[in-house]
């Protein structure tokens, strides 16, 4: 995936800005100050799964998929394991060993959240199954013929608007995060469209008119206490009365997010955080709860509110961003680290790298 659009947009910066706001919504301390604030937050996990549609690939090869296999799963394979070793071992005193293995591998296959979480203590690791499974889905919906694409977009509308129904015991054992795929396809192709149908010359009124659309949906969201949750599958169906304003805030948000990008790209540290975005992501929940665990839990931060709990919520972002960003920085110029952990493609995983004869880095 390249890393600019066809308006020069640096998606190093947006995802950059994205992660942050995620690093944000996963910290239990802002959201005990801010609650209202992130109910209704889906345009930073929509923003990411939106890039795909980006792109341009039409790639139906299997050395294409096998890539991508390996590009997101290996990753959310390494850190799964880390964190559910933690987990079941440790936090949770030991259980049994065929229920240690039946839940570790419940999550490892399925992808879901909340089968992810029964097994690592976390929900955020949903997400890379789920982008995988968006890649390849939208890979076989660009490989199908023209005269075939209206039907099959039809009923990815129809799936948008009801998908939301479906009992939490049969979405959570779909793997690669379809469900989510079906619920969101329609919302990224839109994105994709909207992107390419903005001339040049109104960037600057699409700037200002996504900020508007954003700021009204979201403040209509915060004062009905709203909620959404993507990585859950909690996002309704058309027969809710909410659920178009959170289609609607979750294209602003991406929008404004994405036609700010030149701004914030002024802001320090936003383009690195976003190229180092995928380790980031994976690694912030740990260090949150070692954070916890080590300091927090041992404070009495008083009440959401209060000047305490306030600078424990700074303090404790500042240290997610730094240490996320830190560990990031190490696993990247590693080369046998980088290539174990976060392998771009097949050829460059350490194990395969090993099978084939050496030929110098």
């Amino acid at each position: 995936m390249g890393h600019e659009t066809k308006n020069h947009i640096d998606l190093n910066v947006l995802k950059g800005a994205l992660i942050f706001i995620v690093i944000l919504d996963h910290n239990e301390y802002v959201r005990n100050h801010f609650e209202y604030i992130f109910r209704p937050l889906n345009y930073h996990v929509l923003g990411f799964l939106f890039l795909p549609f980006l792109a341009n690939s039409t790639r139906t090869d299997w050395p294409f998929y096998r890539d991508r296999l390996i590009r997101y799963l290996i990753p959310f394979a390494a850190f799964y394991t880390a964190a559910s070793a933690i987990n079941l071992l440790i936090l949770s005193g030991g259980p049994d060993g065929s229920s240690i293995v039946e839940t570790y591998l419940l999550g490892g296959i399925t992808g879901s959240a909340a089968n992810v979480k029964a097994s690592s203590g976390f929900y955020a690791f949903w997400f890379l199954p789920a982008l995988c499974g968006t890649i390849l889905v939208l890979s076989l919906y660009r490989a199908l013929p023209k005269g075939i694409r209206p039907l099959v977009f039809a009923i990815f509308i129809g799936l948008h608007l009801f998908v939301g129904l479906l009992p939490n015991e049969i979405s959570r054992m779909i793997p690669l995060g379809l469900p989510i795929v079906a619920y969101l396809f329609v919302l990224g192709s839109m994105a994709r469209f909207l992107i390419d149908q903005l001339p040049p010359r109104h960037f600057g009124l699409a700037r200002w008119a996504s900020l508007g659309l954003f700021v009204l949906s979201y403040a209509i969201c915060v004062s009905l206490n709203s909620h959404t949750e993507v990585g859950t599958l909690s996002v309704g169906s058309i027969l809710d009365p909410e659920f178009l304003l959170h289609d609607l805030l979750g294209l602003s948000g991406f929008f404004t997010f994405y036609l700010f990008s030149g701004i914030l790209a002024k802001v320090p540290l936003v383009e690195q955080l976003g190229r180092l975005s995928l380790i980031v992501y994976l690694a912030h929940p740990l260090l949150i709860k070692a954070l916890d665990m080590a300091l927090l839990s041992r404070l009495s931060v008083g009440e959401a509110g209060s000047l305490l709990h306030i600078a424990v919520a700074v303090g404790s972002v500042a240290f997610t961003v730094a240490t996320s960003f830190v560990v990031a920085l190490v696993i990247q110029k590693s080369n046998w680290l980088h290539d174990l952990i976060t392998p771009r493609d097949w050829a460059s995983w350490l194990p395969v790298q090993w099978t084939q004869p050496a030929t110098g880095r």
